[in-house]
């Protein structure tokens, strides 16, 4: 029930903000809290420096690739998409947290 009042909470608030450079603020925001955070592990599984590493490397890629997915979207002014975008990031960095506060912040 969380989760889904967390989701239209934050949809609200995206579709609220009608501008490109909102969107393009709130998308680099999310991708250096992504970046930050990843990844999480937890109390029961933790994960060792190679798998981490290369975890990390992993990660890099993929926001690299969402980050020139988001800037071209920008560019050509999706709105549509440039929406959905920023609810995947913001869904994804505020779970991230949520997972790291979860595990280390008791």
């Amino acid at each position: 029930m969380g989760f889904l009042v967390l989701f239209v909470v934050i949809g609200d608030l995206i579709c609220f903000v009608d501008n490109n450079w909102c969107y393009l603020v709130g998308c680099i925001v999310c991708i250096v809290l992504i970046w930050i955070i990843s990844p999480v592990d937890t109390k029961n599984k933790r994960l060792g420096e190679q798998l981490r590493d290369k975890c990390r490397r992993k990660i890099k890629i993929i926001l690299g690739v969402e980050f020139v997915c988001i800037v071209v979207l920008f560019i050509l002014t999706h709105n549509e998409y440039l929406r959905a975008a920023t609810m995947a990031l913001a869904m994804n960095s505020v779970l991230l947290g949520w997972g790291n506060y979860k595990c280390y912040g008791r």
